[in-house]
């Protein structure tokens, strides 16, 4: 399986995640948000699409509670709801980055994914 990221390597990824260039990143996403926040027509139907919504288990991100936190699992549940063929994985021992906390996790869910589309493709 894919290795989990010692404490060390998370540490220095976000030590890491301050310095300018993923602070102007984080920027520009966070100024783009009201446009498109703006903008925002009502999401697609995914049909038949082949979908794996992962989520953190335990409360939700970090600094969320009350009505923040039911709205943010709205939100996934929302996501999963988009496809006939979603599936909801709540994913033990992870945070809100989870492919840093349990990447085997996410490899299994895109490996899951890949099957469904190449078993649709065969005649």
């Amino acid at each position: 399986g894919i290795p989990s990221l010692s404490a060390d390597d998370k540490a220095s990824m976000l030590a890491t995640s301050g310095q300018s260039h993923t602070a102007s990143a984080n920027l520009l996403e966070w100024r783009s948000l009201g446009a498109e926040l703006e903008a925002r027509t009502e999401p697609a139907d995914l049909g038949d699409l082949p979908l794996i919504v992962l989520v953190q288990d335990g409360a939700g991100p970090e600094g969320l509670s009350g009505k923040e936190l039911e709205v943010w699992h709205g939100l996934q549940r929302d996501l999963a709801a988009r496809s006939s063929r979603a599936e909801l994985r709540v994913v033990a021992g992870s945070g809100h980055v989870i492919q840093w906390d349990q990447p085997q996790a996410v490899a299994d869910a895109l490996l899951d994914v890949v099957r469904t589309v190449h078993a649709d493709a065969m005649p």
